[in-house]
């Protein structure tokens, strides 16, 4: 009967060849009507005709009697305005944080109404949170604006999408995900992103690529998955290793999110005795043969037995989504060199890139477009140094190049021309901890010709972090 009911409201499928209701997420206004579909195999959205610049005559969906058209997402920039003062309304795009003990949490949510009075507004929010380890939820809560510090709202240019779609598409997922179980838990922003100006990348990486990539896990680890913890990902690489605090397993690194899983005692219950590192090794590869018959594709270079870990992309082409990954055996604590040694001084840049885009929570991807004067870049350096931190002075958008501000091993501190590939990883901070960018551009050149580089107390790293923070 279900199946009768498909062909009866869906009359043209998606484009993946989607044609059950039950995986689409529907886009609803006030009113009822419906503004737009999302599908749940490809992550495709489909929207109404008064949604697109040009309404293509071939590409359509017909779902419940409506004509629903593809559009792509929106190119924009963003920038962000003190909430204070500012009167926020329906669709608003907003980012806070809060103290919970020494760790500052961020926010990003969709605004859905505004209560209260002007003067003691209360709002009424949609976002994606944490549940728990690997679990995502999404739902509302009510906030007190006044009791909150720091609150921003997010502005894009050129304007994002209509009031009552930028809802719509958040209440979609409230309504009907409640819970989920993802590795991504970490990318609160890009679903507010998506809700503004439609699914782009990061989107289709946490909800499609992290979904298929967390029951994979899941399927190989059995009850050794929820042992898995959490790890900062701003260590892992570091000098090539870092302090793990498992006895003996793996560490799944991908778009910035890092998890540890300890694996000692199933090697323990084993009932012939096996070697630690080939036990472990063999079950990255096993780990990348199940991508790979789960319709993903593992390219890259993985370590030999002695150092373990593997390191490179894993594609899923159905969804056209490409994630960087790091794979690596972890044995009392440690996890090897395998970023640097697995690649060979052949793939240095080539997977620098990799080890780059991979590790750093709180980085954001962006394109040269939303790249501005006074930010801190993070670009790909070498095998041994992987990631070089500058500060943008401007901005080449034909070229694909960036002028920086950087303090180097070689020159001391320089400014000049670099070539890019983009994304390029803009460094994050929490709302009110940074100077403005002419500030910002002012302490970096007030440094140049400097030449005291030190890799452990005045590094690339450092030097940016100068520039950007306020002092406390």
């Amino acid at each position: 009967m279900e199946d009768d009911d498909d062909a009866r409201w869906i009359l043209r499928p998606c484009i993946c060849g989607n044609r059950e209701t039950g995986k689409f997420k529907c886009y609803q206004s006030d009113d009822g009507d419906l503004l737009g579909v999302f599908c749940d195999s490809c992550g495709k959205e489909w929207l109404q005709e008064r949604f697109l610049e040009e309404v293509p005559t071939e590409n359509y969906l017909l779902f419940k009697n409506r004509r629903l058209y593809q559009r792509e997402k929106k190119k924009v920039t963003t920038s962000t305005v003190d909430a204070r003062g500012q009167r926020l309304k329906e669709g608003d795009h907003i980012r806070w944080s809060e103290k919970q003990g020494r760790v500052s949490l961020n926010f990003d949510a969709i605004v859905e109404s505004v209560q209260g009075s002007i003067d003691n507004p209360l709002v009424s929010v949609i976002l994606m949170q944490k549940l728990s380890f690997c679990q995502l939820t999404f739902g509302r809560m009510l906030i007190d604006v006044s009791k909150l510090r720091n609150i921003e709202i997010v502005m894009y240019t050129p304007e994002s999408d209509q009031v009552d779609l930028v809802t719509a598409r958040a209440s979609a997922w409230c309504s009907l995900v409640s819970e989920a179980c993802n590795l991504f838990t970490t990318k609160a922003k890009a679903f507010a992103s998506y809700c503004k100006c439609g699914p782009g990348h990061s989107w289709r990486v946490i909800w499609l690529g992290g979904g298929q990539m967390t029951e994979t896990l899941k399927a190989l680890l059995g009850s050794s998955w929820i042992t898995g913890q959490e790890d900062d990902c701003q260590t892992i690489v570091g000098e090539g290793c870092t302090k793990a605090k498992i006895r003996a397993g793996i560490l799944f690194v991908a778009d910035g999110t890092a998890i540890g899983f300890d694996l000692e005692d199933s090697i323990k219950e084993r009932s012939v005795k096996v070697n630690r590192e080939d036990f472990l090794n063999g079950f990255i590869n096993r780990l990348i043969g199940a991508l790979n018959e789960h319709g993903c594709s593992f390219s890259g270079a993985v370590a030999n037995e002695k150092l373990g870990g593997g390191i490179g992309y894993v594609e899923i082409p159905s969804v056209q989504v490409r994630v960087s990954v790091f794979i690596g055996t972890v044995l009392k604590g440690r996890v090897p060199r395998a970023p640097q040694k697995a690649v060979g001084s052949s793939f240095g840049r080539a997977f620098g890139q990799i080890i780059h885009m991979s590790v750093k929570r709180g980085d954001e991807a962006v394109d040269l477009v939303n790249i501005h004067p006074g930010d801190q870049v993070v670009l790909p350096g070498h095998v041994s140094h992987p990631r070089c931190h500058a500060i943008v002075i401007s901005v080449s958008t034909k070229s694909n190049k960036l002028k920086l501000i950087r303090n180097t091993y070689e020159k001391g501190i320089v400014e000049e021309w670099v070539e890019v590939s983009p994304p390029v990883l803009r460094v994050t901070y929490p709302p009110g901890e940074t100077f403005p960018a002419e500030k910002a551009i002012e302490r970096a050149r007030s440094r140049l010709g400097e030449h005291r580089y030190n890799i452990l107390m005045y590094n690339c790293k450092h030097f940016a972090a100068w520039c950007k923070l306020q002092e406390k």
